[in-house]
């Protein structure tokens, strides 16, 4: 009767935490893939010409929208910064999610003539 008693109550305690836990691990799994897909947008956009349209100063917004469903991808380009010919280039990838987390940013710098 005791380990009957232990045992529900153990099995209350996973009922409580499985949730939550399914709950981090979609968390992880839709950060890790938004991280991803600013990357691969960072590599598209280092591989363009220097004065292409998407590299030209200013917010540009993922004409795909929303990638995959549920990503929403945008790309700010700032000129001359931090120095003269160079480019800074800020993806940022955005999905739903309950908690405050729900983007992923990445960041580089283009150089003109640089490959």
């Amino acid at each position: 009767m005791i380990a009957l008693v232990l045992f529900g109550v153990g099995m209350m305690a996973l009922a409580q935490v499985l949730p939550r836990g399914l709950s981090v691990r979609d968390q992880a799994r839709r950060m890790s893939v938004a991280t991803s897909m600013a990357q691969e947008e960072v590599e598209r956009l280092r591989n363009l010409p220097f004065t292409d349209a998407d590299l030209a100063a200013g917010t540009h917004v993922d004409p795909d929208n929303p990638v995959d469903g549920a990503y929403g991808r945008q790309w700010v380009v700032q000129d001359n910064n931090p120095v003269q010919d160079m480019k800074r280039v800020t993806v940022a990838v955005t999905f739903p999610t309950r908690s405050d987390d729900n983007q992923a940013v990445v960041t580089t710098m283009i150089a003109r003539g640089v490959r």
